[in-house]
């Protein structure tokens, strides 16, 4: 353009000199104010060259390049973002599928496929499913007509949580489940889950409820006898041999969380073996019996208490044996050895001894994880707990890595934990609820299981065959999504 330009005007000099003084420092161009010539258009267009590539090299330099998409690019700096997301989205999908549109066609022709089978009824058969139900007993379950309505609606393991066992009570259920079986001709497993070491505060003075303000400090000791309640200043423990061994493994920096999350403090000072100084971190509403939990402690004791002692004994003797048992807060592999050391002390026949299952709830477990699976015949994705231990937001990971880890030592794994809360009051899940079923079974899950919505939700076999539809639906999609998969791979 200035090759052909013609000579300009004193006027014209002075607009150009006076637009240059806003050109990025460090690239102003400074020209004469001279009327051009032949002779001096080259040399100006040498300049401007110059100029054009310094400033395609500032913008192009890998500092920069590195920068923007560590920082991103401001829109001061004139790049097109739009085109540059268009290109990294370019990039990561060639990285994908290899460079070509494989994978691209297969998941369209799929999603076509699958659209046309929408406007078809699927006929479900609850019974030929591979992957089993583990459905939770109680009170809105317990009965004979539910027992067997739940094994047809496609419940294979039955779990009896020793957490609420009476006496008697277990004996009169196995019976039932056993007759149930019978008539329907469909069989079905048992599962005896024992509590473990629960912790838990004591019972609130006064009107049964204390407010912890932050930034509040509070005395958290074991009871010194049975009048020392919660009250202002102090939180109270019974004095159990767990409940001991968590204050006395108690250190500065710990944090103490109540009632699932809801109540945190962080332990300041030491007072004595059995007490320390606590700071409030966030408060909330402290009632009677609230759970504790301590991430970051592993505590010295046996994952059975004396209960799960007696709850064991009771479930080793049944006849015929029940097939599963399930082990709560399992740290360490001697918590695995100590329940076989009971069966060796019961004296029962190896022939007749329930696989026994660790529930897997605490961050310790997951550190000791190999050892605890060499003695045990599979694992449970405890994920109630498991999000208080760990972090809510490290539980979908922690379940994938679980769940992969049984698989490739192909050994039993469970899935559990609100996975159809919302049917306790409701006759229909979430969404998100039914993808988290199906997505456990794509994970590899064996199980999933139910709790409150089958033990003492309002729609406890609704609840089953809902659970029942989805995994067949699941296990009909998984050949088809693997196989996308492997094309991905490639």
């Amino acid at each position: 353009h200035l090759a052909h330009a013609p000579h300009t005007t004193s006027a014209s000099h002075s607009n150009w000199a006076h637009s240059s003084s806003h050109a990025p420092s460090g690239l102003m161009l400074a020209l004469p104010r001279r009327s051009f010539s032949r002779r001096s258009t080259w040399p100006r267009v040498a300049s401007v060259a110059a100029l054009a590539l310094c400033v395609v090299g500032y913008f192009m330099s890998p500092s920069k390049v590195l920068g923007s998409e560590a920082k991103g690019v401001r829109r001061s700096q004139s790049l097109d973002m739009s085109r540059l997301a268009s290109m990294e989205r370019l990039e990561r999908l060639g990285r994908l599928r290899g460079g070509d549109s494989d994978l691209e066609k297969a998941v369209v022709v799929d999603l076509e496929s699958y659209g046309k089978e929408s406007a078809e009824i699927p006929c479900y058969s609850p019974i030929a499913k591979k992957t089993k139900i583990v459905s939770t007993l109680g009170p809105a379950c317990s009965d004979l007509e539910s027992l067997k309505n739940l094994l047809r609606a496609g419940a294979n393991i039955f779990r009896l949580n020793a957490s609420h066992r009476r006496p008697g009570q277990f004996e009169t259920v196995i019976k039932l489940i056993r007759q149930a079986s019978e008539e329907t001709g469909l069989p079905v497993e048992i599962l005896g889950d024992l509590q473990g070491p629960k912790f838990r505060v004591s019972e609130v003075s006064g009107e049964g409820a204390l407010m912890l303000k932050n930034g509040e400090e509070f005395e958290f000791a074991i009871e010194k006898d049975s009048n020392d309640k919660i009250r202002e200043g102090r939180i109270t423990m019974k004095n159990t041999v767990e409940q001991v061994a968590l204050i006395m493994g108690l250190e500065k920096g710990m944090k103490l969380l109540i009632n699932d999350g809801a109540m945190e403090l962080e332990v300041i000072e030491r007072i004595d073996d059995k007490s320390v100084k606590a700071k409030v971190l966030v408060g909330g509403k402290l009632t009677s019996r609230k759970g504790v939990n301590v991430p970051q402690l592993q505590i010295a004791c046996s994952a059975l208490t004396a209960k799960d002692i007696d709850d064991a004994k009771f479930l080793l003797n049944v006849e015929p044996p029940i097939d599963y048992v399930a082990l709560s807060f399992v740290q360490k592999r001697q918590d695995v050895q100590d329940f076989i050391d009971l069966m060796d002390a019961e004296n029962i026949p190896h022939d007749k001894r329930p696989k026994v299952i660790p529930k897997i709830e605490k961050p310790q477990a997951l550190e000791n994880i190999d050892e605890i699976m060499s003695l045990a015949h599979g694992l449970m994705v405890a994920r109630g707990d498991l999000g208080v231990e760990c972090g809510m937001e490290r539980v979908p990971f922690a379940q994938k890595l679980l769940i992969r880890k049984a698989n490739l030592a192909q050994k039993f794994v469970i899935t559990a934990t609100q996975m159809l809360e919302s049917m306790n009051d409701n006759a229909a899940p979430t969404r998100a609820e039914v993808s988290d079923v199906a997505n456990a079974v794509f994970d590899g899950t064996n199980a999933v299981m139910t709790s409150a919505e089958t033990s003492t939700g309002r729609f406890p076999v609704r609840t089953i065959e809902t659970m029942s539809r989805v995994l067949c639906e699941a296990e009909r999609t998984l050949p088809r999504l693997a196989s996308i998969a492997s094309k991905s791979s490639n």
